[in-house]
């Protein structure tokens, strides 16, 4: 499964891509997490993401001590694609 954080800095073209690109792009599953304009389409919160980014520490995550589990407790796990890129743009 791939999974990829997009990171937009002001101004350079994030809200466009997340609103004409992201959602309707065939290869890629997009998980949000701001889309301004249709919230419906956000399959994770933002609230959601804080939880997930404080779940571990670097150390467990480069030592790759990730429990699903733990992730299912926040999210459903069922809203990843294995075949598509798994993209969350903020």
């Amino acid at each position: 499964m791939k999974l990829f954080f997009h990171l937009g800095y002001t101004r350079t073209g994030t809200t466009f891509l997340q609103k004409y690109i992201f959602p309707k792009h065939r290869d890629i599953n997009y998980l949000g997490a701001k889309n301004f304009y249709d919230s419906n389409q956000v399959k994770i919160s933002q609230y959601k993401l804080d939880l997930l980014a404080n779940l571990y520490t670097k150390l467990e995550l480069d030592q790759g001590k990730i429990d699903l589990n733990k992730i299912e407790e926040i999210i459903d796990y069922k809203i990843f694609s294995e075949e598509k890129i798994n993209l969350i743009s903020s």
